[in-house]
């Protein structure tokens, strides 16, 4: 995926593109994408608020058919992954609960026409598997 794809100015400032590769799996026009947030939570005034963005302005002349978030290593869709209500640190009787700040978000899937938007956290990364139409 050459740099020249990338439309200008598309992305927030404060987010990276980390991951765009071809990716062979739905259809033939597929990438992996994987978007990051550089800051973190109260670092910069301006650069610390969750950033959203439109997956259909990331690439010039290109046009997003459907994306499915999946997990960052790209092996399972987002909300496959079964959850563990509570563990135990090693050493520890101590049993660690998910507070509701660090539960996950719904997994994002677009199809069809329309906005594609994408809000990342500070300090977060998302992972999408992205079928293109020319």
């Amino acid at each position: 995926m050459s740099g020249s794809m990338m439309g200008p100015g598309l992305l927030p400032e404060n987010v990276h593109l980390l991951t765009a590769e071809e990716w062979h799996g739905n259809s033939r026009d597929s990438v992996l994408l994987r978007f990051e947030h550089l800051f973190q939570p109260d670092e910069d005034v301006h650069m610390s608020p969750p950033a959203s963005f439109d997956l259909d302005l990331v690439f010039k002349g290109l046009k997003v058919a459907a994306a499915e978030e999946v997990m960052l290593g790209a092996n399972l869709r987002k909300g496959e992954r079964p959850r563990l209500s509570g563990w135990r640190a090693e050493e520890s009787n101590d049993i660690v609960e998910e507070t509701e700040e660090e539960t996950e978000e719904e997994a994002l899937y677009f199809s069809g026409p329309g906005p594609k938007m994408v809000t990342l956290k500070p300090m977060q990364i998302r992972t999408f598997i992205v079928d293109l139409e020319q």
